[in-house]
Protein backbone atom coordinates (compact mmCIF):
# COMPACT_ATOMS: atom_id res chain seq x y z
CA UNK A 1 0.00 0.00 0.00
CA UNK A 2 3.00 2.29 -0.08
CA UNK A 3 4.46 1.65 -3.31
CA UNK A 4 2.09 4.92 -4.45
CA UNK A 5 4.38 6.95 -2.76
CA UNK A 6 7.54 5.58 -4.12
CA UNK A 7 6.86 4.53 -7.78
CA UNK A 8 7.73 6.96 -9.89
CA UNK A 9 11.10 7.90 -7.69
CA UNK A 10 14.49 7.89 -10.30
CA UNK A 11 18.91 8.79 -5.46
CA UNK A 12 26.93 7.66 8.69
CA UNK A 13 29.35 5.88 10.00
CA UNK A 14 31.98 3.58 8.94
CA UNK A 15 32.32 -0.01 8.78
CA UNK A 16 35.97 -1.43 7.54
CA UNK A 17 36.31 -4.38 5.49
CA UNK A 18 39.42 -5.57 3.75
CA UNK A 19 41.41 -4.01 1.05
CA UNK A 20 39.73 -5.86 -1.88
CA UNK A 21 40.33 -5.92 -6.00
CA UNK A 22 36.26 -6.08 -6.94
CA UNK A 23 36.36 -7.62 -11.09
CA UNK A 24 33.44 -4.92 -11.90
CA UNK A 25 32.36 -6.93 -15.01
CA UNK A 26 32.28 -10.38 -13.08
CA UNK A 27 29.07 -11.66 -10.95
CA UNK A 28 30.66 -12.13 -7.82
CA UNK A 29 32.89 -10.03 -5.62
CA UNK A 30 36.39 -11.43 -4.37
CA UNK A 31 37.55 -11.20 -0.91
CA UNK A 32 34.31 -9.19 0.69
CA UNK A 33 34.86 -10.36 3.88
CA UNK A 34 32.82 -8.09 6.55
CA UNK A 35 35.02 -7.44 9.65
CA UNK A 36 32.34 -4.62 11.09
CA UNK A 37 33.17 -1.76 13.20
CA UNK A 38 31.27 -0.13 15.84
CA UNK A 39 31.57 2.87 14.28
CA UNK A 40 29.33 2.24 7.92
CA UNK A 41 15.32 6.84 -15.78
CA UNK A 42 13.86 4.73 -17.97
CA UNK A 43 15.92 1.96 -19.13
CA UNK A 44 18.58 1.94 -22.25
CA UNK A 45 19.17 -0.78 -24.87
CA UNK A 46 21.80 -3.36 -23.29
CA UNK A 47 24.91 -3.54 -25.09
CA UNK A 48 28.11 -5.53 -23.60
CA UNK A 49 30.11 -3.76 -21.16
CA UNK A 50 33.68 -5.08 -19.64
CA UNK A 51 34.78 -2.29 -16.54
CA UNK A 52 38.03 -3.03 -15.83
CA UNK A 53 38.98 -4.27 -12.12
CA UNK A 54 39.25 -1.40 -9.63
CA UNK A 55 40.52 -1.24 -5.92
CA UNK A 56 38.08 -0.64 -3.59
CA UNK A 57 39.35 0.39 -0.11
CA UNK A 58 36.56 -0.61 2.16
CA UNK A 59 35.65 2.05 4.35
CA UNK A 60 32.34 3.85 4.17
CA UNK A 61 32.81 7.22 2.27
CA UNK A 62 32.00 10.99 3.94
CA UNK A 63 30.99 14.06 2.65
CA UNK A 64 34.91 14.75 3.65
CA UNK A 65 36.66 11.97 1.26
CA UNK A 66 34.44 12.25 -1.62
CA UNK A 67 34.42 15.16 -4.02
CA UNK A 68 36.71 17.10 -5.36
CA UNK A 69 38.25 18.65 -2.63
CA UNK A 70 39.23 15.15 -1.13
CA UNK A 71 41.13 14.96 -4.11
CA UNK A 72 44.54 16.42 -2.93
CA UNK A 73 43.70 19.68 -4.73
CA UNK A 74 43.16 23.09 -2.89
CA UNK A 75 41.43 25.12 -5.76
CA UNK A 76 39.31 24.84 -9.19
CA UNK A 77 39.70 27.12 -11.72
CA UNK A 78 36.31 28.50 -13.67
CA UNK A 79 35.27 26.74 -16.42
CA UNK A 80 33.78 28.41 -19.37
CA UNK A 81 32.59 26.11 -21.32
CA UNK A 82 31.42 24.69 -23.67
CA UNK A 83 28.74 23.33 -21.49
CA UNK A 84 27.65 20.62 -24.34
CA UNK A 85 30.24 17.76 -24.70
CA UNK A 86 30.78 16.74 -28.26
CA UNK A 87 34.10 15.67 -28.20
CA UNK A 88 35.17 11.53 -27.97
CA UNK A 89 37.90 11.56 -25.07
CA UNK A 90 37.16 14.68 -23.56
CA UNK A 91 39.28 15.22 -19.98
CA UNK A 92 37.94 17.71 -17.81
CA UNK A 93 40.08 18.56 -14.98
CA UNK A 94 40.06 20.75 -11.88
CA UNK A 95 37.25 23.03 -12.91
CA UNK A 96 34.76 24.52 -10.98
CA UNK A 97 31.26 24.33 -13.43
CA UNK A 98 28.55 26.77 -12.41
CA UNK A 99 25.87 25.41 -14.89
CA UNK A 100 24.30 21.73 -16.43
CA UNK A 101 26.13 19.81 -18.47
CA UNK A 102 25.06 17.99 -21.61
CA UNK A 103 27.46 14.94 -22.93
CA UNK A 104 26.90 13.97 -26.37
CA UNK A 105 30.30 12.11 -26.62
CA UNK A 106 31.94 8.58 -25.63
CA UNK A 107 34.31 8.02 -23.05
CA UNK A 108 34.48 12.22 -21.45
CA UNK A 109 36.35 11.76 -18.04
CA UNK A 110 35.48 14.82 -15.24
CA UNK A 111 37.95 14.64 -12.37
CA UNK A 112 38.61 16.62 -9.63
CA UNK A 113 35.86 18.64 -10.01
CA UNK A 114 32.78 20.53 -9.02
CA UNK A 115 29.51 20.78 -10.67
CA UNK A 116 26.86 23.62 -9.42
CA UNK A 117 23.70 23.38 -11.71
CA UNK A 118 20.76 25.72 -12.24
CA UNK A 119 17.27 24.93 -12.39
CA UNK A 120 18.08 21.97 -14.93
CA UNK A 121 16.35 18.71 -15.45
CA UNK A 122 19.99 16.89 -14.97
CA UNK A 123 22.68 18.46 -13.58
CA UNK A 124 24.49 16.14 -15.36
CA UNK A 125 23.19 14.23 -18.53
CA UNK A 126 24.92 11.87 -20.89
CA UNK A 127 22.61 11.19 -23.77
CA UNK A 128 22.00 6.50 -23.84
CA UNK A 129 23.75 6.78 -27.79
CA UNK A 130 27.30 7.51 -25.79
CA UNK A 131 28.93 5.46 -22.86
CA UNK A 132 31.98 5.64 -21.12
CA UNK A 133 31.55 8.27 -19.04
CA UNK A 134 33.63 8.46 -16.23
CA UNK A 135 33.39 10.62 -13.29
CA UNK A 136 36.23 10.85 -10.37
CA UNK A 137 36.33 12.87 -7.23
CA UNK A 138 33.67 15.43 -8.70
CA UNK A 139 30.98 16.94 -6.81
CA UNK A 140 27.40 17.80 -8.04
CA UNK A 141 25.03 20.08 -6.28
CA UNK A 142 23.15 22.70 -7.12
CA UNK A 143 23.68 26.75 -7.39
CA UNK A 144 22.33 29.03 -4.31
CA UNK A 145 18.78 29.12 -4.46
CA UNK A 146 18.31 26.86 -7.45
CA UNK A 147 16.99 23.37 -7.33
CA UNK A 148 17.83 21.21 -10.19
CA UNK A 149 15.49 18.19 -10.48
CA UNK A 150 17.99 15.44 -10.85
CA UNK A 151 22.13 14.85 -10.56
CA UNK A 152 22.61 12.74 -12.70
CA UNK A 153 21.84 10.65 -15.85
CA UNK A 154 24.16 8.28 -18.11
CA UNK A 155 24.78 6.36 -20.88
CA UNK A 156 25.95 2.51 -21.12
CA UNK A 157 29.49 1.63 -19.18
CA UNK A 158 29.08 4.59 -16.82
CA UNK A 159 31.66 4.96 -13.80
CA UNK A 160 31.33 6.97 -11.15
CA UNK A 161 34.16 6.99 -8.37
CA UNK A 162 34.71 9.51 -4.87
CA UNK A 163 31.65 10.90 -6.24
CA UNK A 164 29.42 13.43 -3.60
CA UNK A 165 25.87 14.30 -4.67
CA UNK A 166 23.99 16.59 -2.60
CA UNK A 167 21.26 19.57 -2.79
CA UNK A 168 19.63 18.87 -6.05
CA UNK A 169 15.84 17.16 -5.35
CA UNK A 170 16.58 13.71 -6.56
CA UNK A 171 19.93 11.74 -6.56
CA UNK A 172 21.33 9.67 -9.61
CA UNK A 173 19.89 7.47 -12.33
CA UNK A 174 21.05 4.31 -12.56
CA UNK A 175 21.97 2.77 -16.01
CA UNK A 176 23.67 -0.51 -17.74
CA UNK A 177 27.10 -1.31 -17.03
CA UNK A 178 27.15 1.30 -14.80
CA UNK A 179 29.78 1.09 -11.41
CA UNK A 180 29.65 3.04 -8.50
CA UNK A 181 32.26 2.90 -6.17
CA UNK A 182 33.68 4.87 -3.35
CA UNK A 183 30.85 7.53 -2.98
CA UNK A 184 28.49 9.65 -1.04
CA UNK A 185 24.78 10.74 -1.99
CA UNK A 186 22.91 12.48 0.48
CA UNK A 187 21.74 15.90 1.68
CA UNK A 188 19.12 15.83 -1.36
CA UNK A 189 16.23 19.17 -1.18
CA UNK A 190 13.37 18.28 -2.56
CA UNK A 191 10.42 20.90 -1.74
CA UNK A 192 8.18 19.47 -4.89
CA UNK A 193 5.43 17.08 -5.27
CA UNK A 194 8.23 14.68 -7.25
CA UNK A 195 9.16 11.58 -5.61
CA UNK A 196 13.24 11.51 -4.49
CA UNK A 197 15.64 8.81 -4.43
CA UNK A 198 19.35 8.80 -3.80
CA UNK A 199 19.72 6.02 -6.94
CA UNK A 200 17.21 4.20 -8.79
CA UNK A 201 16.34 2.36 -12.13
CA UNK A 202 12.97 2.10 -13.08
CA UNK A 203 13.73 -1.51 -14.82
CA UNK A 204 15.65 -3.12 -17.56
CA UNK A 205 19.08 -2.43 -16.06
CA UNK A 206 21.97 -4.98 -16.54
CA UNK A 207 25.58 -5.49 -15.14
CA UNK A 208 25.42 -2.99 -12.40
CA UNK A 209 27.73 -2.84 -9.40
CA UNK A 210 27.39 -0.79 -6.29
CA UNK A 211 30.01 -0.87 -3.88
CA UNK A 212 30.75 0.48 -0.76
CA UNK A 213 28.66 3.89 -1.23
CA UNK A 214 26.70 5.84 1.32
CA UNK A 215 23.02 6.11 -0.02
CA UNK A 216 20.59 8.50 2.42
CA UNK A 217 17.20 10.34 1.36
CA UNK A 218 15.99 12.17 4.20
CA UNK A 219 14.29 14.89 2.37
CA UNK A 220 10.44 15.17 1.48
CA UNK A 221 8.88 13.01 -0.10
CA UNK A 222 11.37 10.77 -0.29
CA UNK A 223 10.94 6.92 -1.39
CA UNK A 224 14.19 5.41 -0.54
CA UNK A 225 17.92 5.50 -0.48
CA UNK A 226 17.79 3.07 -3.44
CA UNK A 227 15.07 2.25 -5.97
CA UNK A 228 15.45 -1.06 -8.55
CA UNK A 229 12.10 -1.38 -9.60
CA UNK A 230 11.26 -4.07 -12.48
CA UNK A 231 8.56 -1.69 -13.44
CA UNK A 232 6.52 -2.23 -16.55
CA UNK A 233 6.96 -1.80 -19.61
CA UNK A 234 10.97 -1.92 -18.75
CA UNK A 235 10.65 -5.25 -17.43
CA UNK A 236 12.89 -6.76 -14.59
CA UNK A 237 16.72 -5.59 -13.74
CA UNK A 238 19.75 -8.36 -13.87
CA UNK A 239 23.37 -8.72 -12.96
CA UNK A 240 23.37 -6.27 -10.41
CA UNK A 241 26.05 -6.55 -7.28
CA UNK A 242 25.16 -4.28 -4.40
CA UNK A 243 27.74 -4.94 -1.87
CA UNK A 244 28.89 -3.05 1.30
CA UNK A 245 26.92 0.16 1.19
CA UNK A 246 24.94 1.86 4.29
CA UNK A 247 21.59 2.88 3.42
CA UNK A 248 19.42 5.59 5.22
CA UNK A 249 15.97 7.05 4.53
CA UNK A 250 12.74 6.77 2.04
CA UNK A 251 9.06 5.06 2.89
CA UNK A 252 11.59 1.75 2.80
CA UNK A 253 15.68 1.95 2.88
CA UNK A 254 15.53 -0.44 -0.21
CA UNK A 255 13.16 -1.51 -2.79
CA UNK A 256 14.62 -5.13 -4.35
CA UNK A 257 11.30 -6.72 -5.58
CA UNK A 258 8.70 -6.77 -7.56
CA UNK A 259 4.42 -6.59 -7.62
CA UNK A 260 2.92 -9.58 -9.14
CA UNK A 261 1.61 -7.86 -12.36
CA UNK A 262 5.95 -7.66 -13.17
CA UNK A 263 8.68 -9.07 -14.08
CA UNK A 264 11.08 -9.99 -11.45
CA UNK A 265 14.72 -8.93 -10.94
CA UNK A 266 17.03 -11.88 -11.29
CA UNK A 267 20.62 -12.51 -10.39
CA UNK A 268 21.19 -9.33 -7.63
CA UNK A 269 23.38 -9.99 -5.08
CA UNK A 270 22.77 -7.82 -1.82
CA UNK A 271 25.60 -8.46 0.27
CA UNK A 272 27.64 -6.99 3.32
CA UNK A 273 25.46 -3.88 3.04
CA UNK A 274 24.40 -1.49 6.39
CA UNK A 275 20.95 -0.72 7.10
CA UNK A 276 21.00 3.18 9.53
CA UNK A 277 18.96 4.95 11.19
CA UNK A 278 19.94 8.31 10.62
CA UNK A 279 16.30 9.74 9.10
CA UNK A 280 14.21 7.00 11.16
CA UNK A 281 14.48 3.74 13.50
CA UNK A 282 13.81 1.18 11.23
CA UNK A 283 15.55 2.96 8.25
CA UNK A 284 12.97 4.00 6.18
CA UNK A 285 9.70 4.86 7.97
CA UNK A 286 8.12 1.60 6.96
CA UNK A 287 11.00 -0.50 7.54
CA UNK A 288 14.60 -1.60 5.88
CA UNK A 289 13.14 -3.30 2.56
CA UNK A 290 9.89 -3.39 0.62
CA UNK A 291 10.24 -6.37 -1.12
CA UNK A 292 12.63 -9.04 -2.49
CA UNK A 293 12.50 -12.16 -5.64
CA UNK A 294 13.92 -14.73 -5.14
CA UNK A 295 15.10 -17.51 -6.07
CA UNK A 296 17.69 -16.31 -8.34
CA UNK A 297 18.92 -13.91 -5.79
CA UNK A 298 21.08 -14.12 -2.85
CA UNK A 299 20.69 -11.96 0.25
CA UNK A 300 23.81 -12.32 2.53
CA UNK A 301 25.41 -10.56 5.95
CA UNK A 302 23.50 -7.59 5.74
CA UNK A 303 22.93 -5.92 9.21
CA UNK A 304 21.77 -3.30 11.43
CA UNK A 305 24.63 -0.01 11.76
CA UNK A 306 22.37 1.40 14.99
CA UNK A 307 25.26 1.65 17.50
CA UNK A 308 23.16 3.26 20.99
CA UNK A 309 20.85 0.72 20.07
CA UNK A 310 20.45 -3.43 20.77
CA UNK A 311 19.98 -4.25 17.02
CA UNK A 312 23.50 -2.63 16.04
CA UNK A 313 25.30 -5.58 13.84
CA UNK A 314 21.91 -7.56 13.99
CA UNK A 315 21.58 -9.62 10.42
CA UNK A 316 17.94 -8.21 8.93
CA UNK A 317 15.82 -10.05 7.17
CA UNK A 318 14.61 -9.28 3.57
CA UNK A 319 10.53 -10.28 4.16
CA UNK A 320 8.90 -13.53 3.03
CA UNK A 321 6.29 -12.00 1.89
CA UNK A 322 5.52 -8.52 -0.66
CA UNK A 323 5.09 -5.86 2.23
CA UNK A 324 3.64 -3.83 -0.74
CA UNK A 325 0.65 -3.79 -3.09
Amino acid sequence: MHRALTRTAIVSGASIIALSTIALSGSSVANAQVSPSPSTSAAIASRAVVAPAVVVARVLPTTRSTGWAASGISHLTVYKGPYTITRSGTVIDGKSINHALTIMANNVTIRRSRILAGNDFYAVRQSTKFRGLKLQYVEIGALPGKHPDRAFYGGTGVRLDHVNVHSTQRGIVITTGMSVTNSYFDGFSNSTSNHASAAGTLGGTRRVRLINNVFGCGTHNCSSALSVYPQNPYGGNSDWIIDSNQFNGGSYCVYLGNLPSERPNTSIRFINNTFGVKYHANCGLYGPVASWSRPTNTWSNNRWFAPRSSKHKVLVRYPTVPLIT
